[in-house]
């Protein structure tokens, strides 16, 4: 009965679970993963209870039960499963605590970060970094410098948290100079990260003269804290070595220009989308997007209808962001592109110019039912709310609202990303979809491969938390970082095979 319960997820049997909890006539471990498959919050307390149990076991099954129960009332339980002696225990807790947040295991999880095993301490410091206690700053300043690359890059997020934090970036800045070059790299990054929004003049010259210097990780580990920063000075700085680098540094510090608003830097980067490299003219298109350059429009449009595997997805990500309707025959074009990527941001840019995009209704329910491609699918269904049309038709030919179009793609979608957006979709409407105008969050990506060999100048996609899908490419240190990001969950995929950029293109 107890398996039958746990196979259907029987709502209605969680108060007779929980009882025979308390009775003890059936083993426990049975009980307990079926409450924890039923997923009702009903068993959330019962759940903690268990924690404290004298079996490993059970407190190892009570745990994975609350996989998806775990709320800010469970921080004091799994705060004190940190004092297990058995380490399986104690890894559960600590990754439900960084998932939390909970300030109430900052001293526990220092003290792990510095006295468990290596693997214990890279797991402790992880969640101290998601949780941004000022409380584990020193700790974070220690990993800073660690002999451990892993724990540096933990260092380098974690301090991300506490900014603005101009005091803590003087720290770091004194740290710099006396450190390898290894070390000063982390050190370089964790600057923009402490001034994020920000800036500081002893800081920004710093960085500066490590843009000017021969080494390339250090000038990658500067760009970056110059680009998480915010100061009118810094597009100088950039167009200043731009002409002279590589293509591979190039493309990271024209990106770069994207997150400085000026007329100087739109100026520079509408030049450079005549660049004869696919790859400059894609970081040029993104950057013009970010910084929503309507003057671009005409250039962008000339790109997007051009060759290249990044110009035409970025370029076509920077039309949708501009939310012009005087390009809305432009996006229906390149929404019925044969590149998928090109299509998946046509189709939001359609949704995002609302009235202008109206005609596109039976365009974008067609995709949205029948795309191969599934961000192409989700950003056809994110595209309806947005225009709050209701009534639609399916490509069969029946009546349906963008609701029942949602909760249909929930269930029979094969990709589960498209699902979920589509739950999400259903359950909040066109909330869901609203621009967000604060753009604070970021994200700093790591790319490997199966075996964990790390992927240096390998392009990605980056699929933004609002849809828009972004053509990138790793640094030499397999990084890449995105600022100015809305608030939400970003994905990120790895090509496998070449993808067309359109019929006619031959580079690469």
């Amino acid at each position: 009965a107890v398996e039958i319960a746990r196979d259907a997820k029987l709502r209605g049997a969680v108060p007779l679970l929980v009882e025979q909890l308390e009775l003890k006539r059936l083993p426990r471990a049975i009980v307990i993963r079926a409450l924890g498959a039923i997923g009702d919050r009903r068993a959330q307390r019962p759940l903690l209870g268990l924690l404290g149990a004298n079996s490993v076991d059970i407190q190892l099954a009570a745990l994975e039960a609350l996989k998806r129960l775990i709320d800010g009332r469970a921080a004091e339980p799994l705060a004190r499963c940190l004092a297990s002696p058995n380490r399986a225990v104690r890894r559960i807790a600590i990754t439900y605590l960084g998932r939390l947040r909970a300030r109430i295991a900052t001293p526990a999880l220092i003290r792990l970060a510095r006295t468990a095993p290596r693997d214990e301490a890279r797991h402790a410091a992880t969640a101290l970094a998601a949780i941004g206690d000022p409380r584990a700053q020193d700790e974070l300043l220690r990993l800073l410098v660690h002999h451990d690359r892993l724990l540096r890059r933990i260092g380098v997020h974690g301090l991300a948290a506490l900014a603005p934090a101009p005091k803590v970036a003087r720290r770091v800045l004194t740290m710099c100079r006396r450190q390898t070059l290894l070390v000063r790299s982390s050190c370089l990054q964790a600057l923009g990260n402490l001034l994020r929004g920000s800036t500081d003049s002893a800081v920004l010259s710093y960085l500066a003269s490590n843009i000017g210097l021969g080494d390339h990780t250090l000038f990658l580990s500067a760009l970056d804290g110059l680009a998480a920063m915010k100061d009118p000075r810094i597009v100088k700085i950039l167009l200043g070595r731009i002409p002279q680098l590589p293509l591979a540094l190039k493309r990271h510090a024209v990106e770069a220009l994207g997150n400085q608003p000026s007329a100087e830097a739109v100026s520079a980067l509408r030049r450079l989308l005549s660049d004869k490299e696919s790859a400059i003219r894609g970081a040029a298109a993104w950057a013009l997007g970010k910084l929503r350059a309507k003057t671009a429009r005409d250039d962008l449009l000339r790109v997007a209808r051009g060759k290249g595997w990044a110009a035409r997805i970025n370029a076509t990500a920077a039309l949708a962001a501009l939310r012009d309707p005087s390009i809305a025959s432009a996006l229906k074009s390149l929404a019925a592109d044969r590149a998928p990527y090109v299509r998946a941001n046509a189709l939001l840019g359609l949704g995002w110019i609302a009235t202008g995009a109206a005609p596109s209704v039976p365009q974008l329910v067609r995709h949205a039912q029948h795309d191969r491609t599934p961000w192409a699918r989700a950003n056809a269904l994110r595209a309806l709310f947005a225009i709050k049309t209701t009534r639609l038709t399916s490509s069969e030919g029946r009546p349906i609202t963008n609701a029942t179009l949602a909760k249909e793609m929930a269930k029979v979608d094969l990709d589960d990303r498209v699902r979920h957006i589509a739950a999400t979709l259903a359950k909040r409407g066109s909330r869901a979809v609203r621009e967000q105008k604060n753009r604070q969050s970021w994200i700093g990506l790591y790319l490997v491969d199966a075996e964990g060999r790390p992927l240096s100048n390998r392009r990605y996609l980056l699929i933004t938390p609002e849809g828009l899908v972004k053509a990138s490419y790793a640094d030499m240190r397999s990084q890449g970082w995105e600022e100015r990001l809305p608030k939400g969950r970003c994905h990120v995929e790895l090509p496998v095979r070449p993808l067309a950029a359109s019929p006619a293109s031959t580079d690469e």
